[in-house]
């Protein structure tokens, strides 16, 4: 057997040489091709799911309310000093509602508000007004279109403080 020593291309005929060049340089396009298609394609993936699935969640007036965030975090520290508890729960249809204060003392002839607020669509936000039901509960029933994680927002006003807070729902049960 005969090693064959790898020919120079000074050392090729002109048709070898010919043959030689057509052989290196096919692969250089494809090279190229290749190149730009790893970077192309998932960049064009990444843009369709982005124009298809748009954002879920907007802030309307974000930037009044950053500024606003000052007071929010007062409002939130003056409901902190006041020590109210409250226990909110949603059942067979209901929302009840119990409201103390920080004494453990029952909360009677407050104003409660409750917002049930859908996740995606907002034709199908409901408000509704709970009623006193015993010493501190107050209760509602409020018209839910469909099963949702709702949020529900509730505010109580009383001996002229207002309370609030909020509670998430895994769907109408």
């Amino acid at each position: 057997m005969t090693a064959t020593l790898p020919v120079k291309p000074e050392d090729m005929t002109p048709e070898q040489r010919e043959l030689y060049n057509k052989q290196r340089g096919r692969i250089v396009p494809w090279v190229i091709v290749a190149f730009y298609l790893v970077f192309i394609l998932p960049l064009i993936g990444f843009t369709v799911i982005a124009f298809r699935n748009m954002p879920s969640e907007v802030t309307q007036s974000a930037y009044e309310k950053g500024l606003n965030y000052n007071i929010t975090l007062s409002e939130q520290a003056a409901q902190d000093a006041l020590g109210w508890k409250s226990i909110a729960a949603f059942d067979k249809g209901e929302l009840r509602l119990v409201l103390n204060d920080v004494d453990g003392a029952a909360i009677d002839g407050a104003a409660v508000k409750a917002w049930f607020v859908h996740p995606a669509d907002k034709k199908l936000d409901r408000q509704l007004d709970l009623h006193p039901v015993g010493p501190g509960t107050y209760a509602g029933t409020p018209d839910l279109a469909e099963k949702a994680g709702y949020s529900v927002h509730i505010t109580a006003a009383a001996r002229e403080r207002e309370y609030q807070t909020v509670m998430l729902m895994g769907g109408q049960e």
